[in-house]
């Protein structure tokens, strides 16, 4: 009896200790497992739930320390602040995933926290701290630090990504910047020195950037670094589409009213105007012909019907005084067929019919007569009132009103962005030295206000897209898959010269990749030689846009 209670207490004592190890294992798997996925997530940039995680295995008799050292970490990528912990002596920092955690530190432009992290990093000896060591010294001021601790490290280091912007900055520091300027994909356009003057990076940039910008450049304050709209890639673009021809290209992104590309010949800088792309006022022409259809949807006119009524003989008098067409267009048989043909009898009667104070309002809801400050010169109207010759006249942009190639590229980010109008932008982020924490200034994309209703954009749009189709003003200028929306415009006399402004957006077929445009060229001798000129400019400068959304597909 007794061995029977002898061997059922052993048993009973052997099954609870193997009950208590089962536990145990468990436990320190369990606490092991957590720990690991807390340090996941930090890897993830999930920093506030690796805090909840890291704080929730303080107490483990298992992972106390590292949990300590986690919720530390943790901390300062979320921002909270907390004690430094007593460090464990022997511990694997990478599995804290420490370089992820400085990255996300120095692009939150929280450079504080980032030292403070690399420092930690330091402490355990991970050669990687030191160099975000040095660019968080760098971004705070502490330049002479920066410089002897990034001097210190390993080549591998210093030729790194990140190893060679803290090293152009620390150069372009060393050299007098203050602040530096990049484009809108972090290329360094220049910096401005101890004099308040601007330096360009490279004497290209020049090219891009126009004087008026430069301006407004060294009027604003603020961290160590400042982002552009213009994009480097789309003003080389432009540029190259230009060629010799004298004149300026505007490109806006429509969603946020950046300007994303704003060059000018230099043949086209005359002391008047220093900055033409932003600058130069010539009368709109053709491109008018969109506002004077939005204001007739507007005012409930039946525009196919009125369009239809019409018969082109090449001229049309208003108060005794001819006013030509391009070409007679005989019977019109509606809207696209007297925009693809710019009919100036067609548009000119229905600005008439609406009177000076519908037109003269609906040319101030598209920015005419306003002043959105530097370095945005909007169109203006020269006469308000008149007869209707002179209606007619603003009805076709002709005489009576000029414009900017920026405020022509607004207007077609307007039909580009579904109908809404947005304040134009030049500059898309502050930054800091090394330009790796841009810290946007305005939202990506602004819903803006809806100025063109959604019932008759469709139909604008098809007018626009039959102007570059068989028998339009620009037939055949789009290259095959990069299908645009348009309207050209001729204006000038033979006293002054002529000039284009062809206005209008692509693709049309995507809002993702979508840039609005303004092409304006000018010093044309006759007519016909500016439109051809401008053709061609506009033809290339849509073929390399095609091509570079290929390449950015692929």
């Amino acid at each position: 009896m007794k061995i029977k209670k002898i061997t059922l207490f052993a048993v009973s004592a052997l099954l609870a200790a193997s009950l208590i190890s089962f536990f145990i294992h468990n436990s320190r798997q369990s606490a092991h497992h957590r720990l690991d996925t807390a340090r996941q997530l930090l890897g993830l940039n999930k920093p506030e739930g690796a805090l909840t995680l890291f704080r929730s295995l303080e107490g483990s008799v298992w992972v106390s320390e590292p949990a300590r050292l986690g919720t530390f970490i943790a901390g300062l990528a979320a921002n909270h602040a907390g004690n430094r912990p007593t460090l464990p002596e022997k511990i694997d920092i990478y599995a804290y995933y420490l370089p992820e955690v400085l990255d996300h530190l120095l692009a939150s432009a929280a450079f504080d926290r980032c030292r403070q992290a690399a420092e930690l990093g330091r402490f355990y000896k991970a050669p990687i701290a030191d160099l975000y060591y040095a660019a968080a010294l760098l971004e705070t001021g502490e330049m002479e630090h920066a410089t002897d601790i990034f001097n210190k490290l390993p080549d591998h280091l210093r030729y790194a990504p990140l190893g060679r912007k803290v090293q152009e900055a620390l150069l372009l520091v060393q050299s007098g910047a203050q602040k530096i300027v990049r484009f809108k994909k972090g290329e360094i356009l220049g910096f401005i020195n101890r004099d308040e003057q601007f330096v360009f990076y490279s004497e290209e940039y020049r090219m891009y950037i126009q004087p008026v910008v430069i301006r407004n450049i060294l009027t604003r304050s603020g961290r160590g670094g400042l982002r552009v709209s213009i994009d480097l890639e789309l003003s080389r673009i432009a540029r190259t589409a230009l060629a010799e021809s004298r004149g300026s290209i505007v490109l806006v992104d429509p969603g946020s009213g950046q300007i994303r590309a704003a060059v000018s010949n230099g043949r086209t800088k005359y002391e008047t105007d220093p900055s033409p792309a932003f600058e130069q006022m010539l009368e709109p022409a053709s491109i008018m012909k969109l506002l004077t259809v939005t204001a007739a949807f507007r005012d409930n006119l039946l525009v196919e019907e009125e369009i239809s009524s019409i018969f082109c003989w090449g001229g049309h008098k208003f108060n005794g005084k001819t006013l030509w067409c391009p070409a007679r267009g005989g019977h019109l048989k509606g809207l696209d067929h007297a925009m693809s043909i710019s009919c100036n009898t067609a548009f000119a009667a229905l600005g008439v019919k609406l009177g000076w104070p519908k037109m003269v309002s609906e040319l101030h809801l598209f920015g005419f007569d306003s002043q959105v400050g530097n370095p945005f010169s909007l169109g203006r109207i020269i006469i308000p009132a008149g007869d209707d010759r002179s209606l007619a006249d603003l009805s076709i942009g002709l005489e009576n009103t000029v414009i900017s190639p920026v405020h022509g590229a607004l207007i077609a980010s307007v039909f580009a962005n579904n109908g809404y109008k947005v304040e134009p932008q030049l500059f898309a982020a502050y930054d800091g030295f090394t330009g790796l924490s841009p810290l946007r200034m305005k939202p990506e994309n602004i819903k803006g206000d809806k100025i063109i209703s959604s019932l008759w954009l469709p139909a604008i749009r098809e007018a626009m897209w039959a102007v570059t189709r068989y028998g339009g003003t620009a037939g055949f200028i789009a290259p095959v898959g990069y299908p645009v929306h348009m309207k050209t415009g001729t204006g000038g006399n033979y006293g002054k010269g002529f000039h284009i402004n062809y206005i209008g957006y692509g693709p049309a077929d995507s809002e993702e990749d979508r840039i609005a445009f303004c092409v304006r060229v000018t010093g044309g001798r006759t007519s016909y030689r500016v439109r051809r000129a401008g053709y061609g400019v506009n033809q290339a400068l849509l073929y390399h846009l095609k091509l570079l959304r290929e390449k950015r597909t692929h």
